[in-house]
């Protein structure tokens, strides 16, 4: 349970909201890690589509679980609040239930279902395959061969960086724990205890990634977590329905202040748009020639066994619920989400001051800000987009 404050306008609405059961969706839809690893080998050896088994998302109790979200709606109706603030609450528990009907079309193996309840979840991809293609060309054209740092940034080092800038934050709560994963993660829970950055034992990046990485997670995704903490409402910890497209989509427009790659994110749509016409195995043969002919161009000398395993996990993200993806239409598509966050970014007045303080007051999406319009933000940090300077600075420091 959460602790709760006498200033927040929602303790007893999140009160009641956290009696829910932990619904760890993510986790949900990942494989079987053995059987994962089974796969990929025979696979890499056959070229044969995959099977993915999913026994966490077995092991749920889906219709249970529906079950507690229409016993909490009933309850949060009866519960004295401003409309306003109750409605955000039942909107979070649509978006749930939709998630628990995403698992529960896993356990009866209808990926046509699964595919569908997706885009409920988490919207249509905006870009077309054959847009995608002729960024890839575009691309091409305009790359230049990669400047490559004489020495990289290790776990141990990057996690001076971390600290440096959580610090300059303020955030001196969240804990750095070196974690056996393969990609960074932050674990942001309902209790402040719970607030760490996780950065993988083999981390290794240039400094330009990693600058891009501390942009992405602590002065975007953390730095929310961070102001929602100090808000009025507790719900904005959590995170207001469907704001993952917004949080992804200002890690990216924050990361191109900092002069990144003018094509975020293009990987993970272009799979996403391949999924559509494809089967895995055809997705898979096209990122790889497409990779290739990228890594080549622009002098990142990979090996075949490196590049597959990156193509490999790209194509498992694209898939994610998905028991058996052997043709066209099949996917969960999630990573489009960086893209279609970063249009929606785009098209809003980013030099408004006001605009920017509603959107890092928590982990919203820009469908809500007309909500929140009233909301206090006076305290609320936005990025001052330290990463850079202090990433060189550690970087000089550690040569």
């Amino acid at each position: 349970m959460a602790e709760l404050s006498q200033n927040k306008l929602d303790s007893k609405l999140f009160d009641r909201f956290c009696q829910l059961p932990v619904f760890s969706f993510s986790k949900l839809i990942t494989p079987d890690p053995n059987n994962l690893e089974e796969q990929k080998q025979e696979f890499l050896r056959t070229h044969k589509n995959p099977v993915f088994l999913y026994s966490k998302a077995q092991e749920f109790d889906a219709v249970g679980y529906l079950k507690e979200i229409k016993e909490c709606r009933a309850d949060l109706e009866l519960i004295n609040s401003d409309d306003w603030i109750r409605d955000i609450y039942l909107a979070k528990l649509d978006e749930l239930k939709a998630r628990a009907l995403f698992i529960k079309a896993m356990q009866d193996n209808n990926d046509e279902k699964v595919s569908e309840l997706a885009k409920n979840i988490f919207g249509a991809q905006s870009d077309d395959q054959s847009k995608l293609e002729q960024e890839l060309n575009d691309m091409l054209a305009t790359n230049s061969k990669l400047h490559a740092h004489a020495k990289k940034i290790n776990a141990e080092i990057f996690s001076k960086m971390v600290r440096a800038v959580l610090d300059a934050y303020g955030m001196q709560k969240w804990k750095i724990k070196l974690s056996e994963g393969s990609a960074m993660k932050l674990t942001r829970g309902r209790k402040s205890k719970s607030l760490a950055v996780h950065i993988p034992k083999n981390f290794s990046a240039s400094r330009a990634r990693a600058q891009r990485i501390l942009v992405h997670e602590i002065e975007v995704h953390a730095l929310r977590t961070h102001n929602a903490k100090q808000s009025p409402l507790e719900i904005l910890q959590v995170g207001l329905d469907h704001y993952s497209q917004t949080e992804e989509g200002l890690a990216l427009y924050y990361q191109q202040k900092i002069g990144t790659a003018k094509t975020p994110a293009f990987w993970e749509s272009y799979a996403c748009a391949l999924s559509m016409d494809m089967s895995f195995s055809e997705m898979f043969n096209t990122l790889i020639y497409a990779r290739t002919k990228v890594d080549k161009y622009v002098g990142h000398d990979k090996l075949d066994k490196e590049r597959e395993e990156k193509i490999w996990n790209l194509c498992v993200r694209a898939y994610r619920g998905i028991s058996n993806p052997n043709k066209p239409g099949l996917g969960t598509c999630k990573d489009h989400i960086y893209r279609t966050g970063l249009d929606l970014i785009n098209q809003l007045d980013m030099n408004n001051k006001q605009t920017q303080k509603l959107l890092f007051a928590g982990n919203i999406g820009v469908q809500h800000l007309s909500k929140l319009n009233e909301l206090n933000v006076n305290n609320v940090q936005t990025p001052m987009l330290i990463s850079k300077q202090i990433a060189k600075q550690i970087y000089r420091e550690n040569r």
